[in-house]
């Protein structure tokens, strides 16, 4: 605040995936737009490391939905149930997750984000397509680990101190791309452009 910054504060919740059986868990993006918001994320996650806790402080998409007031939901990143669907082929389930979501909570939003690597391939653009047919609004993200675009080579060697591996291992575990870095508005639209040259992602 007193360097002119707004904070809005939030979280990716890990969301129980209840029957499903492919993924343990699934993420998804809250933020808060007020206090009474705040209030309800830090009720929904405490509920969550009290009775769901499975290493991972799972949230019952059911509470979610009952504490809404006051949050921004985003459909999540690459490993939101949504994307999850879409790179199996199960568009029509992909669909009808998000007209749930659509019909549950007030504010929800379609998450996109400008990735090129190999599993992420399609995701947005599939993304963009069911949005449009669900008239749900998009918002552009960037999966966001440092500030400047030359850290990328820092994050790579903390990478390799936490996972106990070495930089010259060419299996160690990296990210899939070199830009994840907090983006300018015109650094992002260059990047929609690479991901999505056919559409138009003013919108979001």
């Amino acid at each position: 605040i007193k360097q002119g910054i707004k904070p809005i504060l939030g979280v990716e919740l890990y969301i129980d995936p209840g029957s499903y059986t492919g993924k343990n868990y699934f993420h998804i993006t809250v933020l808060a737009i007020n206090n009474t918001g705040y209030s309800n994320l830090l009720k929904i996650l405490t509920k969550a490391w009290q009775t769901n806790f499975k290493r991972k402080p799972l949230v019952k998409i059911e509470d979610l939905i009952a504490g809404q007031e006051g949050l921004v939901v985003t459909s999540g990143c690459l490993s939101s149930k949504i994307s999850v669907l879409i790179r199996e082929g199960k568009f029509e389930e992909a669909k009808k997750e998000l007209s749930f979501y659509k019909n549950s909570i007030k504010h929800f939003y379609i998450e996109v984000t400008p990735l090129i690597f190999d599993a992420a391939k399609g995701v947005t653009g599939w993304l963009y397509k069911l949005g449009k047919e669900l008239s749900i609004p998009l918002v552009a993200t960037m999966d966001c680990h440092y500030v400047h675009k030359e850290e990328n080579k820092i994050q790579e060697i903390l990478l390799c101190i936490q996972s106990n591996d070495q930089m010259n291992n060419p299996n160690r575990w990296k990210f899939d791309q070199d830009d994840f870095y907090l983006k300018s508005r015109s650094e992002m639209e260059q990047s929609f452009k690479i991901s999505d040259p056919d559409l138009d992602f003013t919108e979001a």
